[in-house]
C-alpha cells in the first residue's frame, strides 16, 4: 500500500485538534507489511499527525514499512509520530524505516510506546529499523510519562533496537519512499 496526500484542516487546538493517521490499528491481530506512508505535506494548523497508530490488544507484526512525516505544526502541545503504540498489543516491529522530520509542536518522534505500561512489548520486540527525525536527541519516547530521548536512551528503556540505526534513508521524494540507488543505507 502507498498512503499519501491525505489532507486535514481544522481549527481545534491541543487534544481538540484534528487527527490524521496513515494506519490505525484498533483491535485484533494482523500483519502490516510493505506499506509506504507519507503524511504532513500541506497539513498545518495543529493537526496531530501519526503514520502508524497501534491501539490494538492482539498481536501486531509491523515489518518492512516506510513512514515519512513532514511539514510543520502550530502550537506547542501536540506530538507527531512515525510509529506510536498506545495500546496493549503484543508487537513485533522489525525492518521498518521511521522518519519524522516534522517541525513545531511539543515533539516529533520516530517511534514511541505511549502506553502507561510496557505490557505486550517484550525485550527485543523492535529491532533492525532505521529512525530519523528533526531532532535526533529526542527521536523516541518510552511510556506515557517518558521524556523524548535519543537512540541510546530508547535502547535502554525499551530493551530493543540493538541493531537499529539512526540516519537519513534518502527517499526518492517526500512521498515516494523508495530508497535512492545511491543511498549509503544500501551499502
Amino acid at each position: 500500500n502507498h498512503i499519501y496526500n491525505l489532507y486535514a484542516a481544522g481549527t481545534g487546538t491541543g487534544t481538540s485538534s484534528p487527527v490524521m493517521h496513515g494506519i490505525y490499528a484498533s483491535s485484533g491481530s494482523a500483519l502490516y507489511a510493505n506499506n509506504m506512508i507519507a503524511l504532513g505535506t500541506g497539513v498545518g494548523n495543529q493537526v496531530r499527525v501519526t503514520g502508524i497508530q497501534d491501539l490494538g490488544s492482539g498481536t501486531n507484526n509491523w515489518f518492512y514499512n516506510s513512514v515519512n512525516i513532514v511539514g510543520s505544526t502550530g502550537g506547542t502541545t501536540n506530538y507527531s509520530y512515525a510509529f506510536n503504540r498506545s495500546g496493549t498489543a503484543t508487537v513485533n516491529i522489525k525492518n521498518n524505516i521511521l522518519v519524522n522530520a516534522r517541525t513545531g509542536g511539543a515533539g516529533n518522534l520516530a517511534i514511541a510506546n505511549t502506553n502507561a505500561a510496557a505490557t505486550g512489548w517484550a525485550a527485543g520486540a523492535s529491532d533492525y529499523n532505521i529512525f530519523n527525525g528533526s531532532n535526533l536527541n529526542a527521536i523516541a519516547q518510552w511510556l506515557s510519562t517518558g521524556t523524548p530521548t535519543d537512540l541510546i536512551g530508547w535502547r535502554t528503556a525499551s530493551q530493543g533496537d540493538v541493531a537499529t540505526a539512526v540516519g537519513d534513508p534518502d527517499f526518492e521524494t517526500p512521498t515516494d519512499l523508495h530508497i535512492k540507488i545511491t543511498s549509503v543505507i544500501l551499502s
